[in-house]
């Protein structure tokens, strides 16, 4: 990823960082979190909805922007989620990705001059287990023509997963509760997250909602 359009992308996403940067009101994030956790639930009586919920897993590729923080939030409400780092190579991105038998994958949607989107795509189809890729348009943030999930597609002919705008399908779910809440204890696992690999590649660690809480 070309490190000045990051630079450019993550001083104006979260809580204006910088006295120009237009701010995300912290009651925008909670309901932000809230929908995203209804997105990725899975419910019995609605198959309209994502298939993370239930202990399943979604992970997110993202730089850090609004979507990557309730991504996490609400994420963990329906499901486990992994953070995995966008500068890591593709190949050991999707292999992380395999061994965590990702169901919901969340990352940037294409975009000129930003590399994410082209080093996975080629990749993705290998991830059996993957059933939603959601993407994250940046023009939100930095202007620019708009991207969609056809443009997306268009790079994955005969995937077996479906490719959605993220905050399209969050406006469709109430902002005031989930679509399927769940019983969470202190020991229920809520994310995944990756060692640094310094001494080899990344290994996955486990966190429970307990150790998040405490």
């Amino acid at each position: 990823m070309r490190t000045e359009l990051l630079e450019r992308l993550e001083p104006r996403c979260l809580f204006a960082a910088t006295s120009s940067a237009p701010a995300y009101p912290y009651a925008d994030l909670l309901v932000d979190a809230n929908r995203d956790g209804a997105v990725t639930a899975a419910d019995d009586a609605n198959e309209a909805v994502w298939t993370a919920g239930k202990g399943g897993r979604g992970a997110l590729v993202l730089p850090n922007l609004p979507e990557t923080h309730f991504t996490i939030w609400g994420g963990e409400t329906a499901g486990v989620v992994l953070a995995v780092n966008p500068m890591l190579e593709p190949d050991l991105i999707v292999e992380i990705l395999r061994a965590a038998k990702v169901r919901v994958l969340v990352t940037l949607a294409p975009i000129p001059g930003v590399d994410l989107w082209a080093k996975l795509a080629p990749h993705l189809t290998a991830l059996t287990d993957l059933h939603v890729v959601a993407l994250v348009d940046p023009s939100t943030y930095i202007g620019g023509a708009a991207s969609t999930p056809a443009v997306a597609a268009a790079d994955l002919p005969g995937a077996k997963f479906e490719i959605v705008d993220l905050r399209a399908a969050m406006q469709a779910q109430p902002a005031d509760r989930l679509v399927a809440p769940r019983t969470i204890a202190e020991g229920t696992i809520s994310s995944y997250f990756c060692t640094g690999g310094t001494t080899g590649a990344p290994k996955i660690a486990m966190r429970t909602h307990g150790s998040e809480i405490f």
